[in-house]
């Protein structure tokens, strides 16, 4: 008997023995990165679950299509000064779109809105659009013109007269019924149609820089963007008055669109804010404002009371709002680059670099492994690189490979995309950075990195 306990106890300290043997051989397996079990995981960014990512003021972007995924930007300059570049019209699901060689008509087909080039306006240096309230009429700004047209039985648009303004558009408003409002540097105008000719009523002036406006003809009160504040006036019988109380001052404000109630909402790169006018001011209202970076210009939605629609580079997205929040409606909206102009042509830029912030790492860092899914179409590229010390030096890293780094105790991340053909780009919908921890090895997560993109100047 006591030389069967013997056996068994030297059974039991052999398999104590090896089991330790082999899970500190596994631990040390994880900790340099064999066998595909990583260590710590650092960092994770599903670029699929974002409709958009920071812009940081420059043209890079998350494309719509597919959802998410991080390309190159279009080669092109974003002018962002808040001009009506979006008609819409207001009895029907319709949009006339300014472009640089032309103005472009989209219709709802039942699933979607589709380009009806019969319906075009050859018109190249068209600077803004609008449909009058009645919808009779179609309003183009350029130079120092407005043209205005009519529209054929079958939708056609039919030119009825040139009106030389005497002063470069900035921006075009509808008024009542077939008048239209214009926006110059330094004031706005009201045309009235009298039957044959517009001519001018009322003038609202004293800005310095205006740069977008907005007019209800229901509130009957118009709204103007003048260095960086909202500008607010209301008719009282004879003339459109300033109303100071309800002057809103904000830093980077772009444009503006004014509900039919007199409410109005702005943009800056942070989004849109929404301001009601209550109790004789204006009244922020977080409920009804939108979170969506990115955007050009915003034109008030004639469909639904706190939708609008924005112009952005990666399209016209028609943001609806749903009681909770805002979301776009795609069956309304439209992929492509609007709002823009270019001395290269509509091609991507060669290259944009896309730069995470610095994710703070508990243990210290001295070897990553980073995981990516992405796109190489070829005569593109994209190149990863890694950071310990908050950008100062930059590790390349492949994907997949175990990589040492200088020892450090935060990570960032960059991505260099590149492409030597204008008709394509690379893209990347997720990026994984594994962290290999020195002398200890346990699962923790150190949390999202906010992405930000900035271009290679």
């Amino acid at each position: 008997m006591v030389s069967i306990t013997k056996k068994v106890k030297k059974i039991i300290s052999c398999i104590t023995i090896i089991t330790i043997l082999a899970l500190t051989f596994w631990a040390i397996a994880i900790a340099d990165g064999y066998y595909g079990l990583y260590g710590l995981i650092t960092f994770s960014e599903d670029f699929l679950k974002n409709d958009m990512i920071d812009l940081d003021k420059t043209t890079a972007y998350i494309e719509n299509d597919p959802p998410g995924t991080v390309s190159l930007p279009m080669g092109m300059t974003i002018v962002v000064n808040g001009q009506k570049i979006v008609a819409a019209h207001p009895q029907k699901y319709e949009y006339y779109v300014v472009t640089p060689e032309k103005v472009v008509n989209y219709a709802f087909d039942g699933e979607e809105m589709r380009h009806i080039s019969q319906r075009d306006i050859q018109l190249q240096g068209a600077v803004s659009t609008t449909y009058s309230e009645d919808g009779s009429v179609l309003l183009v700004g350029y130079e120092d013109k407005v043209a205005v047209y009519g529209f054929t039985s079958d939708g056609l648009p039919k030119k009825m007269m040139t009106k030389t303004v005497g002063g470069e558009v900035v921006s075009l408003e509808k008024g009542f019924q077939m008048d239209f409002w214009l926006l110059l540097k330094n004031k706005a105008v009201n045309y009235k149609w009298n039957g044959s000719d517009y001519v001018k009523t009322f003038e609202v002036s004293g800005f310095t820089d205006a740069v977008s406006f907005s007019f209800s003809p229901t509130a009957n009160a118009l709204a103007v963007v003048d260095q960086d504040r909202v500008r607010y006036f209301m008719f009282n019988g004879e003339r459109y008055v300033e109303i100071s109380q309800l002057e809103i001052a904000k830093p980077n404000l772009y444009g503006i669109a004014i509900k039919p109630n007199g409410d109005y909402i702005v943009f800056s790169w942070d989004g849109t804010q929404y301001y009601s006018i209550s109790n004789g001011k204006s009244e922020y209202i977080s409920e009804l404002s939108d979170p969506l970076v990115g955007i050009i210009s915003i034109v008030d939605s004639p469909w639904g009371q706190a939708d609008y629609i924005a112009v952005t580079p990666i399209g016209i997205l028609y943001r609806g709002f749903n009681s909770e929040e805002f979301s776009t409606n795609y069956a309304l909206s439209i992929d492509g680059t609007f709002g823009s102009r270019t001395s290269q042509g509509m091609g991507y830029l060669d290259e944009a670099e896309l730069l995470s912030k610095p994710i703070p790492a508990q243990i210290p860092v001295n070897k990553v492994i980073l995981k990516a899914v992405q796109q190489v179409p070829p005569k593109t590229s994209v190149q990863y690189f890694i950071s310990t010390d908050n950008g100062q030096t930059w590790i390349p890293i492949e994907p997949d490979v175990k990589t040492a780094v200088p020892q450090g105790n935060s990570i960032m991340y960059k991505i260099v995309l590149k492409t030597e053909d204008a008709s394509v780009t690379p893209s990347v919908d997720k990026v994984e950075i594994f962290q290999i921890g020195i002398n200890t090895v346990r699962a923790e997560t150190l949390g999202q990195g906010k992405v930000k993109v900035r271009l290679i100047k």
